[in-house]
């Protein structure tokens, strides 16, 4: 019976541990994943967000992506990826409809982007996970609108740096071997 409860409690607590590994959003922000496919290959993207009340704004962020199949192989390079990862957001994003946005008629939304400079990989039984360092982030800010087809972009202004430093090296490092991880490294931005 012990030997049981034992096994009990170290599932619910790795349950726990796992459940918290990706859920590092910023205070006031949300965790959230999508499944998307990119160059025949399909990830998971988990993305922290923020409806701010009462001015009309909302925060979305980043914060991993992964892989889903590591034996899936693709002609695109990470930068690519995470640019393309970084334009589905968006859609993803407004289609699940979580925050309100205003018709186009009445007013606008201001969405602000961060987009994450550095990373780091961690290798999970095989399984690469790319994770934001949180360490030099730009911001974009964005104003967006409901429309007769959907949400409409309506302006965006020049990307600027939330917050910097340099402990973050210039190329990506080969994937760790099982159960490590890197240490944090460039990918592009729209803020290059």
């Amino acid at each position: 019976m012990k030997k049981l409860i034992f096994s009990l409690v170290l599932a619910f607590l790795m349950l726990i541990f796992t459940a918290n590994i990706y859920s590092t959003c910023p205070d006031g922000y949300r965790p959230a994943t999508f499944i998307v496919t990119i160059g025949g290959c399909e990830y998971t993207v988990g993305f922290c967000f923020k409806c701010a009340s009462p001015a009309p704004s909302i925060g979305l962020i980043i914060e991993y992506f992964q892989k889903n199949d590591p034996n899936c192989s693709q002609s695109i390079s990470t930068d690519e990826l995470l640019d393309s990862l970084n334009y589905e957001l968006d859609t993803h994003f407004f289609l699940w409809d979580s925050c309100q946005i205003p018709p186009c008629d009445e007013d606008y939304i201001v969405v602000l982007r961060t987009y994450a400079k550095c990373w780091y990989k961690e290798n999970n039984n095989g399984t690469i996970i790319y994770h934001n360092c949180h360490t030099y982030d730009c911001c974009k800010e964005e104003t967006w609108c409901e429309g007769p087809n959907g949400p409409e972009q309506k302006g965006a202004g020049i990307p600027y740096w939330c917050n910097q430093t340099t402990d973050c090296t210039d190329s990506e490092p080969a994937n760790p071997r099982s159960g490590y991880s890197t240490g944090c490294f460039h990918l592009w931005t729209p803020c290059q």
